[in-house]
């Protein structure tokens, strides 16, 4: 399964004219969120493909208009942090996680976005093992990912 997703990424980056490189796909999982249809949604494979506000955005591997995506404090700490949604800054997301590291957390995901507080075992984001071979820009400028903030 791992080369079918370094054959897609790199099928993904080709026809985004980007180049591949070594990067994690990420793979999203639940313990106990399996029948939470916001859950099911978001479950599965991601790819790195593209960059905003200076990290990583990664696209659902089957190529479905879901990201998780970093968002800035540039619209207020309450909107910053790792989001799940149909488009980078969009307005129907799904998790929100508030923390600022160089990529994902692993733990501590709101489903919803604006749930009180995170269920531990709702979701979990490790690396998956497997070649590389994701993208990520040719050397030019990144690619622009650019959107208004997320909002409810």
């Amino acid at each position: 399964q791992a080369l079918g997703l370094r054959q897609g990424s790199q099928q993904l980056c080709s026809a985004m004219g980007l180049k591949s490189v070594s990067a994690d796909v990420l793979s999203v999982s639940t313990v106990r969120g399996q029948h939470i249809p916001m859950v099911r949604t978001i479950l599965g494979d991601y790819v790195p493909c593209g960059f905003n506000h200076g990290k990583t955005v990664y696209q659902k591997h089957t190529g479905e208009s879901i990201f998780m995506y970093y968002w800035d404090a540039r619209d207020g700490d309450d909107l910053s942090g790792w989001w799940f949604g149909e488009a980078v800054g969009g307005t129907e997301v799904w998790g929100l996680a508030s923390t600022h590291g160089a990529s994902p957390p692993h733990t501590g995901w709101k489903i919803p976005w604006d749930a009180k507080m995170a269920q531990h075992g709702i979701l979990a984001v490790a690396p998956k093992s497997g070649p590389p071979g994701i993208c990520a820009t040719s050397g030019g400028p990144r690619p622009k990912i650019s959107a208004p903030a997320p909002s409810a």
